[in-house]
């Protein structure tokens, strides 16, 4: 703009030369027409040097924009790989979850069926043995019953021990217990 108003002001300064009989010397129009006409050049030619390097700036910048639209594009790509590879990663995870859930099912009706038959040999085991310790127990009663009776008996042969003793240094004689029934 100050380059038109610099034409303005030079068309509004400008003295041209006057000829004798009137009017302007030609010459010198043309000359000045000439000068405004540079002047317009100049201004056209710094214009168009000031578009040029506005649109070589913009250039520029487009060309960076492109470069990172291109990054981005990549980028892009990248990340779409990466959530496709974490897609199949949590796929096979998730396969692997359930079929760790079955592994988990099975393994508890396994583990039910594997308690039941321990706890039956138990039982088994526990009724095996209460069975033999009071097989044990009727075993020492009677082996004490036996005891009582051996005793009894080596009482009794002691007392008829004693009573043959007795008998001989008396001479006394009890009279036989099967005489004294009939007797009676």
């Amino acid at each position: 703009m100050a380059k038109f108003e610099k034409v303005l002001n030079y068309i509004n300064n400008v003295k041209i030369k006057k000829t004798f009989f009137g009017g302007y010397d030609r010459d010198d129009v043309y000359m000045k027409m000439n000068e405004i006409v540079d002047i317009f050049k100049d201004y056209m030619k710094d214009e168009k040097d000031a578009q040029e390097a506005q649109r070589k700036e913009i250039e520029a910048e487009l060309e960076k924009q492109k470069q990172k639209i291109d990054e981005y594009k990549m980028q892009l790509c990248g990340a779409r790989a990466l959530v496709e590879e974490l897609n199949r990663k949590l796929s096979s995870l998730e396969a692997e979850k359930m079929n760790a859930e079955k592994e988990k099912d099975k393994m508890k009706v396994v583990y039910k069926k594997y308690c039941s038959d321990i706890l039956q040999q138990y039982s088994d085991s526990l009724h095996t043995l209460s069975s033999e310790f009071a097989s044990a127990l009727d075993n020492i009663a009677k082996l004490q019953q036996s005891i009582v009776d051996m005793e009894k008996l080596d009482n009794l042969e002691e007392l008829e021990l004693d009573i043959e003793a007795i008998e001989e240094k008396e001479n006394f004689e009890l009279p036989d217990p099967e005489i004294r029934e009939t007797e009676e």
